[in-house]
């Protein structure tokens, strides 16, 4: 495909065909199909599937945490009250 590009640098048309062509290829041998038909999820597309995982579950902690240090600021936190000290 680049050397069509070397061959007729100026042809607009053809750059667009090739960009429309690339991306047909790569929807067709990523599995991004499937996401489009509602048959597949992104999981399926990932290359690290595990590593994915790891970071969906890291993710869904770091916000657990953080709801519940939230929680505490509303309640007062058990800070005993008062925060000035003396």
């Amino acid at each position: 495909m680049s050397e069509l590009m070397r061959l007729h640098p100026g042809d607009l048309k053809l750059a667009d065909e090739l960009k429309d062509i690339s991306a047909r290829k790569t929807l067709s041998e990523g599995g991004y199909e499937a996401l489009s038909d509602g048959s597949g999820s992104y999981r399926d597309i990932l290359k690290d599937k595990s590593k994915a995982e790891a970071l969906e579950q890291e993710s869904r902690q770091v916000k657990k945490r953080g709801r519940g240090a939230a929680a505490n600021r509303q309640t007062g936190g058990g800070s005993g009250g008062s925060s000035q000290t003396t």
